[in-house]
């Protein structure tokens, strides 16, 4: 449940999140590649640590920022993160089609210390159908050890409905299917594994004071008892604004919250991220005047 928090940051910068977003977080699925088309021109993000003082109050460190770089015409050429120490140790290089969708995606990794290895990069390739829905994504390293795709198929109405994957050229593994009640909301993921369901995530869409609504989220087994997975919180203008869920190893039960504040004009202003709701991360956004 960590990874699946904090991998939220990349999505909700771009976006308001709807069904499409929770299905890829919970798919594994960061930065779908469309969605920095509409980055709202967010120039910096700064990464901030919270520690507990000696009066035991959390005072805020920095550890880092991402700086994001656009062509003449708006589009996302590059974002390069610096830690502390103002060390490029990640960078992302993006290349589009003439249609302005992005073509690929090239992540770069710069360690520090050569003793942890060397640099690696990854590569991600972008296919659409005819009307620019994503349709396939393939990714592999420099020395092409492993080749994934992803393929996307859609409903009748539109929606994302089924992502296969496969690995090096192996028969499809993994099948994910989304399914949506007659409200349009979605429903369950299915997860296959081979032919068999592994597992499904149950979504319960729901509305609350003010205009908002929540999705409370329950993971599926077969063979056991279901389980409270997490929830998502939007005001009224359909903005994200708490995601709280839990993660239990053996008796310990560890509750992590993400809270979203947004600035006037609905970009996101900072996201701050809980463990026990201790304050343990704060990310704060800046955007071209």
């Amino acid at each position: 449940m960590h990874k699946t928090l904090l991998s939220l940051f990349f999505i909700i910068t771009f976006n308001n999140l709807q069904a499409q977003e929770i299905i890829e977080q919970f798919l594994g699925i960061d930065q779908f590649p469309n969605k920095f088309i509409i980055a709202n021109q967010i120039v910096r993000r700064d990464d901030y640590e919270y520690r507990l003082n000696r009066k035991g109050i959390p005072d805020s460190t920095y550890i880092g920022a991402l700086n994001f770089n656009y062509n003449k015409t708006g589009q996302l050429t590059d974002i390069v993160h610096f830690d502390k120490e103002n060390f490029l140790d990640n960078k992302y290089v993006y290349w589009y089609y003439d249609f302005g969708l992005i073509s690929k995606k090239i992540g770069y990794t710069y360690l520090k210390e050569k003793r942890y290895g060397k640099n690696f990069n990854i590569t991600h390739e972008y296919g659409y159908d005819s009307i620019g829905r994503l349709e396939y994504n393939i990714f592999y390293n420099q020395d092409t050890l492993f080749v994934n795709k992803e393929k996307r198929e859609y409903d009748a109405k539109g929606k994302l409905y089924r992502i296969t994957k496969t690995v090096n050229k192996a028969r499809p593994y993994i099948s994910n299917i989304a399914r949506y009640n007659d409200e349009n909301n979605l429903e369950t993921i299915d997860y296959f594994y081979e032919q068999n369901i592994d597992y499904s995530y149950s979504m319960q869409t729901d509305t609350i004071a003010g205009g908002g609504k929540i999705i409370n989220i329950t993971k599926i087994k077969p063979g056991e008892e279901d389980q409270y997975w997490c929830t998502y919180k939007f005001n009224r203008y359909n903005q994200c604004i708490e995601i709280t869920g839990f993660d239990t190893v053996g008796l310990v039960k560890t509750r992590y919250t993400d809270k979203l504040v947004y600035n006037t004009d609905g970009t996101l202003y900072t996201s701050i991220f809980y463990i026990n709701k201790k304050m343990n991360r704060m990310y704060k956004y800046y955007y071209h005047k």
